[in-house]
């Protein structure tokens, strides 16, 4: 198992850890850097102003949108899914219900329409499930910018204490 190594904010607060690893890449990058010769501990740096404009920046980027794209990817496939689910769904919906419609017609003499209780108990069921399947197919950039939002609040908050 790879060590772990302490994060620090710029201001020397400590907000986690992660892997080794990781906090090579990110001294690497000139993102952080180490606060002690045994690199036990990185911090990272205040700003944009400590990052250089060289080449190795460019796969960093590459790196982030092809993290990006695989996640349109996911979406996309989950979507797709979903989509497929719901018509199998509807489709089975208008069978079952043109059936008990057509039995309706034909042996029970046309009393009361019973079917609808059918059709509408089942519809609204489809119409829930819809429901969850937009909100489960929906970007999660929605979630990680509320995280973000509130990591930040949180951090201002410890700040001011100290």
């Amino acid at each position: 198992m790879e060590p772990k190594v302490m994060l620090y904010d710029s201001n020397n607060v400590k907000i986690g850890e992660t892997f080794a690893r990781r906090a090579r890449q990110l001294v690497k990058q000139q993102r952080a850097v180490w606060t002690n010769a045994e690199q036990t501990a990185v911090r990272f740096l205040a700003g944009m102003e400590h990052l250089k404009d060289t080449e190795e920046d460019t796969p960093q980027t590459e790196d982030v949108n092809a993290v990006y794209d695989a996640q349109l990817m996911k979406l996309a496939r989950r979507r797709v899914i979903l989509k497929n689910v719901f018509r199998m769904m509807v489709t089975v919906y208008l069978l079952v219900n043109t059936f008990l419609v057509f039995i309706w017609l034909t042996v029970a003499g046309r009393g009361e329409f019973w079917p609808i209780w059918s059709i509408a108990g089942w519809g609204l069921a489809l119409a829930i499930v819809k429901a969850a399947f937009t909100l489960a197919s929906s970007p999660p950039n929605l979630y990680d910018t509320r995280v973000a939002e509130e990591y930040n609040r949180l951090k201002g908050s410890v700040g001011m204490r100290e």
